[in-house]
């Protein structure tokens, strides 16, 4: 074990020299320029751990101990600190909740081409009813007259049962329909009009003599 002498009077002021022996060195500093350690004495407990200069001491081995797990220590230190800076460095991985994201929007992308799938069949669908209700009001003996459609042009013109009939395509229609001449003049006697007027041959006075 280490030593450290110190001189202390006693009661009767007779001059002994007392040894303390050291335990253990705590800790180290240095105060003005000089080296002084923490020391544990044998035999006392933590409070009487007193800091003493390295040359009062005659304890090499304890020092020797102490100094090695210090460097150990240190070291050890120094490597947390290089693995720490390694770890920053590496690229961050992809977090879980990105390639959630991702599989959603994905998800979502097919979920809205299903809807449009769904749009334009339903599009189509209502295409084909307008196209059906047309047809059907066609056949019910309703004329579009009467439907409210609006007429675009008179096609032609027929009879049938001692009638005159005009063939009317109606506006954004696909069909036209046979309409009564009566009805025509009444609702769009322009049409009717503009119908004879491309259709009437014009004769000069000489040909008729």
């Amino acid at each position: 074990m280490g030593k450290a002498k110190d001189n202390k009077q006693s009661d009767s002021e007779s001059s002994e020299e007392e040894e303390y022996v050291v335990e253990k060195v705590v800790d180290r500093r240095e105060r003005k320029g000089k080296v002084e350690y923490f020391l544990k004495w044998k035999g006392y407990d933590s409070s009487a751990n007193t800091w003493e200069p390295r040359e009062n001491l005659e304890c090499p081995e304890l020092i020797k101990a102490f100094e090695d797990a210090r460097a150990a220590a240190r070291k050890e230190n120094a490597s947390k600190e290089k693995e720490k800076e390694k770890e920053k460095k590496k690229p961050s991985k992809p977090s879980s909740t990105s390639s959630t994201k991702r599989k959603a929007d994905s998800d979502g992308e097919e979920a809205s081409d299903d809807d449009k799938d769904d749009a334009a069949s339903t599009k189509s669908s209502k295409s084909k009813s307008a196209a059906d209700n047309d047809a059907a009001a066609s056949d019910d003996g309703m004329n579009g007259f009467e439907r409210g459609y609006v007429p675009e042009k008179i096609l032609g013109a027929t009879e049938a049962n001692n009638e005159l009939l005009f063939l009317i395509q109606w506006k954004d229609k696909d069909k036209a329909q046979l309409v009564s001449s009566k009805e025509a003049r009444k609702h769009c006697p322009q049409l009717v009009i503009d119908f004879y007027e491309e259709r009437l041959i014009w004769q000069s006075s000489d040909s008729v003599e």
